[in-house]
């Protein structure tokens, strides 16, 4: 669910809300002071709702001083993801992290080193073709210097899969 998705959503309930529960009349000050608690409220149900990607800048905003407002929080919030996105182009942007393992593709949730692998899924050091990954390969060789020969899968090996090989070990 995007930001904008998941504050109109609270919106909506927040709305349907206050539409269920009116608020008395008041002269005395106080509705306007329960009207700003209310707000506070709501700044803390927007960003303890948020994934845990976006604890940095959950604990940004409550660390100061005084709260902003839900809608400027919430701005704040997309315009950081944003940011973040684009700071991180090229680098696969987009792509949910681990907070378990520390790899990119996958949230916690779905972590097979956390929760296991599946029956037809190869375990981490396989790939589906049967042949090991580049680090087997080389600690293979190196284990193996003994002898005159290195057997070194022939798979085809792109540019692009050099570079996630590289980059994310």
């Amino acid at each position: 669910m995007t930001i904008a998705a998941y504050f109109t959503t609270l919106k909506g309930y927040w709305d349907e809300l206050a539409m269920l529960t009116p608020t008395p009349k008041c002269t005395c000050g106080v509705l306007k002071e329960l009207t700003h608690m209310q707000d506070i409220e709501r700044v803390f149900q927007f960003l303890m709702g948020l994934h845990d990607s976006y604890a940095p800048i959950r604990s940004q905003i409550l660390a100061m001083d005084t709260l902003p407002p839900i809608t400027k929080s919430a701005i704040m919030v997309a315009s950081r993801l944003l940011a973040h996105r684009s700071d991180n182009k090229g680098r696969g942007c987009g792509r949910p992290k681990c907070n378990y393992c520390d790899r990119d593709g996958h949230w916690k949730s779905n972590c097979y080193k956390l929760h296991g692998y599946p029956k037809n899924k190869p375990q981490y050091g396989e790939s589906s073709n049967g042949h090991a990954d580049s680090s087997k390969v080389v600690n293979n060789a190196i284990n193996s210097s003994a002898s005159s020969e290195i057997n070194i899968p022939t798979s085809p090996v792109t540019n692009a899969h050099a570079s996630c090989i590289f980059y994310h070990q």
